[in-house]
């Protein structure tokens, strides 16, 4: 028995310690630069001010923010619309093999490096790429058109990265729907639509909502694909972090937009937790 307390107090003391050095630390480090006055060839600073959330609040940089959202809840929606229809068809699957295929089809793509992807991407939308002979092979087009360097290739680009996030979350919700359910409904003379509506969805809306909070928060901050995919036509959240620490070498401006990252990641935690609530207590 000591031997068993000791080992858990181990494996928690780690734990913990390797949360405080990869997290906590370093996310502490961000909002005390955040505050903190730029000071050439130095990383730490310890004048005090708030000029750089002034900054970071600024017109030209709450337009990026507006964007942001806007790309954001467009990709969003999209995965919803995809993802909705191919995780309802895995549940309904009944083979099981069919079943593991279109799962494993999900998470395949987890096999291979984002940057991978994002560039088979570009080779898919590029000039003479592979979606461009496909439409001129069908009639669609006469000429190939360049659909890189657009918001259009973000968004794309977006759901081919997120889709997964969609997926997985909305297919364990509804799992977790018993068959007798649906059968009840069947039997009180419910039509198709009426069951989807008013048992299958509601029951599977926490999976919407956690598929739905990743999508956000995850195209907030991935500044690579906006950066190939869509040049320097489309600045997000992101791009302005990195083009601060890396190119302006402006630790402190960088510093105080990666906070309002943060508020839109808690905000939308919470938002995520009252959404989960609100169904917990419907569905009672």
């Amino acid at each position: 028995m000591k031997n068993n307390n000791i080992f858990k107090k181990v494996v928690i003391f780690n734990t913990l310690l390797w949360l405080f050095v990869t997290a906590i630390i370093p996310n502490l480090l961000i909002v005390f630069i955040s505050i903190t006055k730029k000071e050439y060839g130095e990383l730490f600073s310890f004048t005090f001010t708030i000029e750089n959330f002034f900054q970071a609040f600024s017109p030209l940089y709450f337009k990026v923010y507006i964007n942001s959202l806007k790309i954001g809840i467009i990709s969003v929606l999209l995965c919803l619309v995809i993802g909705y229809p191919y995780a309802f068809i895995i549940y309904r699957e009944k083979n099981k093999i069919i079943k593991n295929l279109l799962l494993i089809a999900v998470i395949i793509p987890f096999w291979t490096s984002s940057l991978i992807r994002t560039y088979s991407i570009i080779f898919i939308l590029k000039l003479n790429g592979i979606l461009n002979k496909m439409l001129m092979t069908m009639g669609v087009i006469k000429l190939p058109f360049n659909m890189l360097y657009s918001e259009g290739a973000v968004i794309f680009g977006f759901i081919y990265t997120l889709i997964p996030f969609m997926i997985i979350p909305i297919y364990l919700s509804l799992r977790k729907i018993e068959n007798s359910t649906v059968e009840s409904a069947k039997d009180l003379g419910a039509t198709l639509l009426q069951i989807f509506t008013k048992v299958i969805f509601p029951l599977s809306s926490n999976g919407v909502i956690s598929g739905c909070s990743m999508v956000m928060l995850s195209s907030l901050g991935m500044f690579y694909l906006s950066d190939l995919l869509g040049g320097s036509k489309n600045i997000l959240i992101g791009n302005l972090i990195k083009d601060q620490v890396l190119l302006n070498n402006d630790w402190n401006l960088g510093a105080a937009i990666s906070i309002v990252l943060y508020i839109f990641v808690v905000f939308g935690i919470i938002l995520q937790k009252e959404s989960y609530k609100i169904n917990f207590y419907n569905n009672k």
